[in-house]
């Protein structure tokens, strides 16, 4: 398939959105999908997942994490789109662009002041119309949907929601034991209880619940803690450390590489995720932690408590709770090594079991094809499919040509007639002006039909699925100058059939199905338009003939 992701941050911004959008993306492209990311541009240096096509677009206007994107009304040409949600001012011109979604839905928005109340009234209008029309609508786990913003949406889209949890990679983060080198570089001895806490530290990421975490230490005075993270606000953070006694306990690392990160992991004797509610929906780094054999302590949230199992891998404190975080904190330290460790081998095997990135590409590809199995291909579509498989012979045995473009118009066409290969004969359904360009120039077949948007294209796009948003013909100079000329075209519904169409449409509306279904004959009757080239059209299809 064919595949856009489209988020509002991406790396190198780091957050829990973006990386579950770079993972995602990495899995389909190892699986030979066609996989492309559009996110805004951000500064630094980017690491883009391999065989992943990476857009960065420059926004019209930026309000913290919300780039304005218009260009993403440029998204007809894929399969199927895959919004990662909230994305304000990028999400609406993926529902305009005409083309199907998925929608995984990582988080509520709750914000202060104007901005609170904007994205509020957003959220309960436009937002919940947004969701309303993806195809499939994910969220991470059904316990933080029950208890979400849209939790009354949900009822209304049926089977139409799926869970989608996010992944973790096995070979980077994996179990050890403890990195003494790691505890030693950042200034602790090798006996150490160590409390690890990684999350973003800028305002988007203020409910990961820092301060919590501080004064808990203050209750637990034999215990340390490496917090990992950057953002504006750090030094407030650092500022409240100093101030609670805490310096010489507690290492601010800021950003951290990529092999740097599982060392830590491994460093420490348990991970903190104190975040508070709203913000905090799932908890990758609950996962990480996991992963790298280390038991946990989160707070007890819809959706994060769906991934620890309190007493077996971790544990779950009151949240916004200093007091109940350091009695978690303080009998992880009062256990053995041998007891953290069996709790972080049972983590081990729980990740293993249901949050491999791999296990969410299997749902991801299942999630896509139930999508797109629902929508049925438009009415002209069909037909002119059926018109390329009896003027190449399909009704006579086989189609024997060599067939590119959107690999679902390739599959309906293969269900009208068996399609064989012949080097002499094309069939472009819908294919990229470069992809088709490429392939004749290689293949120099003798004869080449291709499948293209007619005149009245625009009038139905907004209609159709996104597999059949086809592009228009190449100009007439190119085909000359790759030795073709054309000798037929052929139309697919015009002004009349689309006419004819709209009043099937209208009179169901007005619950007169005797005259809906006349006028749906009529529409089939009138599907086939001129040959005259450049007559109203919805789709062409034009046959080339290779010239000496």
């Amino acid at each position: 398939m064919r595949i856009a992701h489209v988020t509002a941050t991406f790396p190198p911004y780091y957050g829990g959105t973006g990386n579950v959008c770079y993972h995602n993306a990495r899995v389909l492209a190892t699986r030979g999908h066609d996989v492309h990311v559009f996110t805004a541009d951000w500064p630094g240096s980017p690491d883009d997942p391999p065989g992943v096509t990476v857009h960065r677009l420059k926004p019209v206007v930026r309000v913290g994490n919300a780039p304005v994107l218009p260009q993403l009304l440029r998204l007809g040409n894929f399969d199927l789109v895959h919004l990662h949600y909230p994305f304000y001012s990028g999400a609406e011109f993926v529902a305009l662009s005409g083309a199907p979604y998925v929608v995984t839905y990582h988080q509520d928005v709750q914000l202060a002041g104007w901005l609170g109340r904007a994205t509020s009234l957003h959220g309960r209008t436009i937002g919940k119309l947004l969701l309303k029309r993806a195809a499939r609508l994910c969220p991470t786990s059904i316990d933080y949907l029950h208890h979400s913003a849209i939790a009354d949406l949900a009822p209304s889209l049926g089977n139409r929601v799926v869970a989608l949890p996010n992944g973790v990679d096995l070979e980077r983060f994996n179990p050890g034991p403890l990195d003494l080198d790691t505890r030693r570089r950042w200034g602790f001895p090798d006996d150490a209880v160590i409390v690890l806490l990684v999350g973003g530290m800028d305002r988007a990421h203020y409910f990961k619940g820092v301060p919590t975490l501080l004064q808990a230490l203050t209750q637990v005075p034999g215990v340390s803690a490496i917090l990992v993270g950057d953002g504006d606000l750090r030094p407030r953070f650092e500022r409240q450390a100093q101030a609670l006694g805490l310096s010489n306990r507690v290492r601010f690392t800021g950003r951290v590489g990529t092999d740097e990160l599982p060392r830590l992991y491994r460093a420490a004797d348990v991970l903190a995720l104190p975040s508070q509610t709203p913000g905090e929906a799932f908890g990758m780094v609950l996962l990480e932690a996991m992963a790298s054999g280390r038991p946990v302590i989160a707070t007890d949230l819809p959706g994060v408590r769906s991934v620890v199992a309190h007493g077996s891998d971790g544990f779950l404190a009151r949240p916004g709770n200093a007091r109940d975080l350091a009695e978690m904190i303080a009998a992880v330290a009062g256990m053995t090594v041998e007891e953290r460790m069996a709790l972080g081998a049972a983590g081990r095997a729980k990740v293993e079991a249901h949050y491999d990135w791999e296990r969410i590409g299997d749902r991801l590809e299942a999630i896509y094809a139930a999508a797109l199995g629902e929508k049925a291909l438009p009415v002209d579509l069909r037909a002119a499919l059926e018109l390329i498989a009896v003027r190449c012979g399909g009704l006579h045995g086989s189609i024997r040509a060599r067939v590119i473009g959107k690999q679902r118009l390739v599959a309906e066409l293969g269900g009208y007639a068996p399609v064989g290969d012949d080097p002499n004969q094309l069939i472009a359904l819908g294919a990229g002006a470069r992809d088709l360009r490429a392939v004749i120039s290689v293949a120099r077949p003798e004869r080449v039909l291709t499948l293209v948007e007619g005149p009245l294209g625009g009038l139905v796009r907004p209609a159709r699925v996104s597999s059949a948003a086809l592009p228009v013909d190449l100009p007439n100079e190119t085909w000359q100058g790759l030795g073709y000329v054309k000798v037929m075209s052929r139309g697919v519904q015009g002004l009349g059939s689309i006419g004819w169409a709209a009043g099937e449409r209208l009179l169901k509306r007005l619950n007169r199905p005797d005259l809906a279904d006349r006028c749906r004959a009529a529409m089939l009757r009138t599907l086939p338009t001129s040959h005259v080239p450049g007559s109203p059209a919805t789709i062409e299809i034009h046959e080339y003939r290779r010239v000496a």
